[in-house]
């Protein structure tokens, strides 16, 4: 296999889990992510070990994987944009589109693809969505 240098990106979609479980077959982008905000991390799997007293070495282990997070800011987010990722309510037509917050935190379960400029693209079956507003009011931020 030939290496692969993975860089950029060029589209972050989210998709309807098929109905079967498997992944889904439309997306629909998120739009622009923030310039430098995009990144992937995998936390540390926990480690069981299976211990036998007649040995001092385990017998047996498993490992449970860690969280994968990819976390990102939505750049030029529109009230469809935010509705996908933080659930609530759309109203009203033109100008005077609004969108609710929901009552609760709803979890929201998706595929989801990550497509870099350059690279493997990122296909994730069944992933939960957790999103915050945060953002500031002035000339160099945007929310």
């Amino acid at each position: 296999m030939a290496n692969v240098t993975t860089t950029g990106l060029a589209a972050f979609e989210v998709g309807e889990i098929a109905v079967d479980g498997g992944i889904a077959t439309t997306w629909a982008s998120l739009g622009l992510i923030a310039e430098g905000t995009a990144s992937f991390n995998q936390a540390d799997g926990t480690k069981t070990q299976f211990y036998a007293e007649q040995v001092d070495l385990a017998v047996f282990e498993t490992t449970k994987p860690g969280d994968a997070t990819f976390n990102f800011s939505l750049g030029f987010a529109d009230l469809t944009q935010i509705q996908k990722v933080m659930g609530g309510t759309i109203t009203g037509t033109g100008d005077s589109l609004k969108w609710a917050a929901p009552a609760q935190i709803p979890t929201i379960l998706t595929s989801m693809r990550i497509v870099p400029t350059n690279g493997w693209v990122l296909n994730i079956c069944k992933c939960s969505i957790s999103a915050k507003i945060s953002g500031g009011f002035s000339k160099t931020d945007n929310m």
